[in-house]
């Protein structure tokens, strides 16, 4: 009795499951499909791979051409800034020769007072003693005060060229200083310039 009840049942249960398997594959069908009609627009590509903009070279693009413009546009620092301008050496020539019992100094000297300017005023830690002379001529009082006022002319130009007045130190010594080197008369009416340390030395 069992063995016939297993024989007729199983055909029944087959068809009963029929729907169900059929059922199942169409909902598969159908969830695969669904999922492919949602994954396709996301795969579509618009344009050529080789066209796509790589996004860390366009942020580079983008930076240099606001660099660009950035120096065209601002104005750079170091065209404001002027350099400065180198110290003046020290001039070779130190000697102002003079006419017989004159103290204008000559137009041939006053580039080489206010090259000499130029150097005082840049070494700060620097005097000028400007030392009038005059020849063996004359009486010892007029010589005196001769020479004082060639070394006098020779200090109002030094600062009017830019020397500073209280680095510059006048003193006449009349005849009594003559020059070593000198040939005649004419080469001992002069003023001498002579550069000290004032760190060092001191003037009464």
């Amino acid at each position: 009795m069992m063995k016939n009840f297993k024989k007729t049942a199983y055909p029944y249960v087959l068809l009963a499951g029929l729907p169900l398997l059929i059922l199942g594959g169409c909902a598969s069908q159908e969830t695969t499909s669904a999922v492919e009609e949602t994954a396709t627009p996301a795969m579509e590509i618009t344009q050529p791979i080789s066209e796509v903009q790589d996004p860390i070279a366009l942020q580079e693009s983008h930076a240099t051409e606001f660099d660009t413009e950035n120096t065209e546009s601002t104005p750079s620092v170091s065209d404001d800034i002027q350099p400065a301008a180198a110290p003046a050496s020290m001039p070779q020539e130190q000697l102002i020769g003079f006419e017989f019992d004159q103290a204008e100094v000559d137009e041939q000297y006053h580039e080489l007072l206010r090259q000499h300017a130029q150097y005082l005023s840049a070494n700060k830690d620097l005097t000028l003693k400007v030392s009038g002379h005059t020849d063996s001529f004359g009486p010892k009082e007029y010589n005196q005060y001769l020479s004082k006022k060639r070394a006098e002319e020779v200090a109002k130009l030094l600062v009017e060229y830019g020397a500073p007045d209280e680095r510059v130190i006048v003193k006449g010594s009349a005849d009594d200083e003559p020059l070593v080197s000198a040939t005649n008369q004419r080469e001992l009416r002069r003023v001498e310039l002579d550069y000290q340390d004032q760190r060092l030395v001191s003037y009464e």
